[in-house]
């Protein structure tokens, strides 16, 4: 297993809203450059990918979905806050609330 750190930055259509969001995970694969991640009924595309020594590999994704609008960002981040990402600190920081 090889522990990931997933990272994207959400944004609106128009870039009027956006939002870093971050999760950690284990995989026994490491996605490719260009490989589309599924999480939770949503698609993500591996923007770039870096390798620590510590073991660690940090993948950073682009989002392959629309948000136009306030409904679009509810049901985007309740997903994903259901499958454990958050926005800096989760203890800090509700991913519902931005």
């Amino acid at each position: 297993m090889v522990k990931l750190k997933l990272y994207v930055n959400l944004k609106f259509e128009d870039n009027s809203w956006s939002a870093f969001i971050e999760k950690e995970l284990e995989l026994d694969i490491i996605p490719s450059v260009g490989d589309t991640v599924v999480d939770n009924g949503l698609d993500f595309e591996v923007k770039s990918r870096r390798f620590y020594l510590e073991g660690c590999v940090s993948l950073s994704l682009d989002q392959v979905f629309e948000m136009v609008d306030d409904r679009d960002k509810k049901e985007v981040l309740t997903r994903m806050k259901k499958s454990g990402w958050y926005y800096k600190d989760p203890s800090l920081f509700d991913l519902l609330k931005l």
